[in-house]
């Protein structure tokens, strides 16, 4: 065997040694003398000292191997139990308590795997919490209360001026509004790279984009836009947020606006252009209108760009191998982006067609290492770790709607079969805390932004940590309330384990009102879409504080959350400038009545069930 001409001539498929040219260029070596790369770029191939030894970028993608592991064993897992027992509810007659799921019409038949879990109709928005009976009763909350796409398509269009000034900044200025786009935009979504962010500056202090007609130029003013936004929102965690910064904000705003007019007027080039610069600018606008709290706009550009993005990644690339690896790097993080957000918009309202990016995200890779986006290593490391954590829970979220909340195919309106469902969830849930890397790690309590006891990017993964344990645990909630047979006959009292699942539920409910803060990439990207979130949350606590059973799981600060929530969408408001959005003016009148009925309710003891 040893001389088998068969074994000896097997293609090498990997080494642990690259040349130095590779080592340099930092892409992958066959390991031959000459290397591939090296005889097909005419480069001199040599292999000189010792393989370098493992840096940061490695102990990176370590952290996203862990990650995408946790993914791919629910996966597994799911495949080999959930998914049968989800086959086989399709098939299992309602049961009483479907009064809390039946206003929204069964979707067709669903095609799609559990590895990719693509939302569709389903019954974890607000306006299904909104539908309950025990909610319905409410008649404030039901009276005021306008469906969501009504009130967004009702306002009035946008319309943005044909400008011809173009408003010169001094060279400091425009690096500190670039140092907000890093920190904020870039941050949240490293797509951008420092060469192209420094193309941009250059081309804003000369001006040399009013030359130009083309999807540089039309990048360049979506830059600087951003970056305009960005600084709007960076005054929110201040003690007090006072006249003076309102005004410094609504500066900021305007000349926000004006570099977005700009760029609107060049965007012809980027629909018509099919470049990964054109996709960029597309997912830019988009990102603009969610600034702007106009999410139908937001997701028309964001779908253009996912589909412009598709159609890349499909189709192979004529450029050198080095030149290929980062465009595609590219547009695998443009991918992603707008993987989040859309998934974020259709939570919320679940009609939306979807853009396709969702039915192939287990095919796509995760972001890698090599593309700079930040001037220092450890602002690349954060950005990367957060960008890859944000992209895991949103994946895990969106399988948690299809297993539980899909119309066709969602257990938990199914008592005898969600409970082995929201176990295997929950512990992927906290798999995925577990291996958050010191950088983004929490502490559910006891921690604030504004004290310095956890950054930013923490406490953003904190709220979607405890909004996703509240979805998972819902079910058990919603058993209760519908009077589904979990209540001892005898005691009168919760069955334990039913009752343990309402404090879980309860529980990330209570801290997640009482988390929200004005993050930067919070109040830019999701505001919008946070305020319906909220308003679902505090409606679920009063559905729980009307349960004679449930009342008591409800801790004392929740009192308070409903004033300082609306206190904060109005300071984030104000700092946006208008006009207003009419979903987050709805949402924070709905909350004010929820306050209202919960300090009332709450305000008188009550002893029933468990401590």
């Amino acid at each position: 065997m040893a001389d088998s001409p068969g074994l000896g001539a097997r293609k090498r498929l990997r080494t642990s040694h690259a040349c130095d040219g590779c080592r340099l260029r930092k892409i992958r070596c066959d390991g031959r003398a000459p290397c591939g790369s090296c005889e097909t770029s005419a480069q001199t191939c040599a292999y000189g000292g010792d393989a370098p030894s493992r840096g940061k970028s490695d102990l990176i993608l370590e952290r996203v191997q862990q990650v995408e592991a946790l993914l791919h064993d629910l996966h597994s897992k799911i495949d080999s139990g959930v998914v049968s027992t989800v086959a086989h509810v399709a098939r299992t007659p309602r049961t009483p308590m479907d009064g809390l799921w039946n206003h929204i019409s069964p979707s067709s038949e669903s095609t799609q795997s559990i590895d990719n879990a693509v939302l569709r109709l389903h019954t974890s928005a607000t306006e299904s919490i909104l539908g309950w009976p025990c909610i319905a009763s409410f008649d404030p909350i039901k009276d005021s209360y306008t469906p969501i796409f009504q009130l967004e398509k009702s306002r009035q269009p946008f319309r943005h001026r044909m400008r011809i000034s173009f408003p010169r900044l001094a060279i400091d200025d425009i690096a500190a509004t670039l140092d907000a786009f890093y920190s904020t935009v870039n941050f949240a979504f490293p797509i951008t790279s420092v060469d192209r962010i420094t193309r941009c500056s250059a081309s804003i202090a000369d001006a040399s984009v009013m030359q130009d007609d083309n999807t540089d130029a039309c990048l360049s003013l979506l830059v600087i836009a951003l970056g305009c936004a960005s600084q709007t929102v960076s005054r929110l965690l201040n003690e007090e947020f006072s006249a003076e910064d309102q005004a410094w904000c609504a500066e900021r705003r305007a000349l926000g606006d004006h570099f977005f007019d700009l760029a609107l007027m060049r965007l012809p080039s980027a629909h018509t252009d099919t470049s990964g610069t054109a996709v960029h600018c597309l997912f830019f606008v988009g990102l603009y209108f969610c600034y702007l709290r106009r999410p139908l706009q937001a997701w028309e550009y964001i779908n253009a760009a996912s589909a412009k993005c598709l159609l890349l990644l499909t189709y192979s690339h004529h450029a050198s191998p080095e030149a290929q690896a980062q465009d595609m790097e590219h547009l695998r993080r443009i991918f992603w982006a707008c993987y989040i957000i859309e998934s974020d918009y259709i939570a919320e309202l679940s009609a939306l067609p979807t853009s396709g990016i969702a039915s192939i995200e287990s095919q796509v890779p995760l972001p890698g290492s090599y593309y700079s986006t930040h001037e220092t290593p450890d602002q690349q490391e954060q950005s990367s770790l957060y960008f890859l954590a944000c992209i895991s829970i949103r994946r895990l979220l969106n399988r948690v709607h299809q297993l539980l909340y899909d119309n066709t195919h969602g257990v938990a309106a199914h008592a005898d079969r969600f409970p082995q469902v929201v176990a295997e969830l929950d512990q992927q849930l906290n798999s995925w805390r577990e291996v958050l890397p010191e950088s983004v790690s929490f502490d559910l309590e006891g921690s604030s932004v504004r004290d310095g006891s956890i950054n930013e990017a923490a406490s953003f993964l904190r709220l979607r940590y405890l909004g996703c344990r509240s979805v998972i645990y819902r079910p058990f909630l919603v058993l209760v309330l519908s009077g589904g047979g979990r209540i001892d006959s005898t005691t009168d009292e919760i069955r334990r384990e039913v009752w343990d699942g309402c404090k879980h539920c309860v529980e990330a409910l209570s801290l997640l009102v009482l988390s929200l803060d004005g993050f930067a990439h919070q109040v830019l990207v999701d505001t919008w879409q946070s305020s319906l979130s909220y308003t679902c949350s505090m409606l679920i606590l009063l559905a729980a504080a009307s349960n004679v059973h449930l009342k008591s799981l409800i801790p004392d600060g929740v009192l308070a959350a409903g004033k300082r929530l609306v206190h904060l969408y109005q300071e984030w408001e104000s700092a946006m400038g208008g006009p207003s959005s009419p979903t987050v003016e709805q949402n924070m009148r709905l909350i004010g009545h929820i306050d209202v009925y919960l300090n009332h309710m709450l305000s008188v003891p009550d002893d029933t069930g468990y401590t």
